[in-house]
C-alpha cells in the first residue's frame, strides 16, 4: 500500500511538472518560435504519466492503456524535431528528407491512433501472478520498429548538434540534451520490451516514471540556468 502510495505520488508530482514546463514554455513561444518544438515534446510525456496514474489507480480502465500507448506513439513526432532545431539557426529552405520523414509520420500516427482509440493496439488489461498488465496485439507490436528508428535518428541528430556546438554552448545545453538523451533512451527500451513480450508491465511503468522524474528536473533546472532558446549554434546547410 506504502509502495503504491509513493509511486502515486512520483506521478502526481511528475505531472505537476510537466504542466508547470508546458506553461512557461508556452509563455515564450511568441518571442522564439523554436521553443514550440520543446512545447511538443511535453506531450507524449504527459499523456504518458496520466495513464500511468489512471493504470495505477484504476487498472482496469481501457484509458489508461489507451494513453500510455499513445504517449509512446507520439515519440517520433515530438521528440524528433527537437533533436535538429534545438540551439541550430532556422534556416528558411524546407528540406526534402525531413518533408517525407514528417509526412510519413503522420500518415503512421494517424493509422495508430484510430488503432488506439478503436482498441486495435490493446488488447486489454489481464493480471498476471496479481499484477495487472497491458496486452499489445501481436500484429501492432511490430509498429513500435518505429519508435526505435525514429529515436535512433533523434540520437544521431542530437550527436551532430552536439559536435557543433562550441563549450560554452555544450555547457548551456547539457541538462537539456541529457535528459532528452534519458527520455529517448528509455522509450526505445519500452519499445523494444513490447516487441518481445507483447505487454507492457506495471515495473516497466514504474522505470519510465522515475526516467521521467530525473529528466524533469534536469530541465526545469537547465531552462532556469540557461534558456536553450537563446543558445545559437551554426551548423551547415548541407549537415
Amino acid at each position: 500500500m506504502d509502495a503504491i502510495f509513493s509511486f502515486n505520488t512520483l506521478l502526481i508530482v511528475n505531472l505537476s511538472l510537466l504542466g508547470a514546463l508546458f506553461l512557461y514554455l508556452w509563455t515564450k513561444i511568441k518571442a522564439h518560435r523554436s521553443v514550440g518544438y520543446l512545447v511538443a515534446s511535453l506531450t507524449p510525456l504527459i499523456g504518458f504519466q496520466l495513464g500511468c496514474y489512471l493504470f495505477t489507480n484504476w487498472p482496469t480502465s481501457s484509458e489508461s492503456a489507451a494513453l500510455i500507448v499513445l504517449g509512446v506513439a507520439l515519440i517520433p513526432l515530438a521528440i524528433t524535431p527537437v533533436s535538429h532545431t534545438l540551439g541550430r539557426a532556422v534556416h528558411n529552405a524546407r528540406s526534402i528528407g525531413w518533408t517525407v520523414y514528417y509526412g510519413l509520420q503522420v500518415i503512421l500516427l494517424s493509422l495508430v491512433s484510430r488503432a488506439i482509440f478503436g482498441g486495435g493496439i490493446s488488447e486489454g488489461i489481464r493480471a498476471i501472478s496479481e499484477q495487472p498488465i497491458i496486452l499489445i496485439g501481436q500484429t501492432w507490436r511490430y509498429w513500435f520498429f518505429n519508435v526505435v528508428g525514429a529515436s535512433a535518428v533523434a540520437l544521431l541528430c542530437f550527436d551532430r548538434t552536439l559536435h557543433n556546438a562550441n563549450k560554452a554552448q555544450q555547457e548551456q545545453l547539457k541538462f537539456v540534451f541529457i535528459a532528452f538523451l534519458g527520455f529517448i533512451a528509455y522509450f526505445s527500451y519500452l519499445s523494444f520490451y513490447i516487441l518481445f513480450s507483447s505487454y507492457i508491465s506495471p515495473s516497466m511503468l514504474k522505470l519510465g516514471t522515475i526516467v521521467i522524474s530525473i529528466g524533469l528536473i534536469l530541465l526545469t533546472y537547465g531552462f532556469a540556468k540557461y534558456p536553450s532558446w537563446e543558445v545559437k549554434i551554426r551548423v551547415s546547410r548541407r549537415l
